[in-house]
């Protein structure tokens, strides 16, 4: 997931873009990034953390906003 989210910040939005991304900047760090294949299904597998975390942002996003544009 985090590999995921700092490939986007990266301007990489494609599944494959990011895991391209992974694979040439980001290996020294994380040394055991799997096969394309498995690095997609893993990234499927994450769909409801996804989910969660983007509820999650929206939420703080909405209160904070809301209370700034009450006049």
């Amino acid at each position: 997931m985090t590999i995921y989210l700092w490939a986007t910040l990266q301007k990489q939005y494609t599944k494959k873009d990011v895991y391209k991304y992974a694979v040439n900047h980001l290996i020294e760090y994380f040394l055991n990034i799997p096969s394309y294949q498995a690095f997609n299904n893993r990234l499927n597998n994450l769909h409801e953390a996804f989910r969660e975390l983007t509820c999650i942002l929206a939420s703080i996003f909405t209160n904070k906003f809301s209370s700034i544009l009450r006049i």
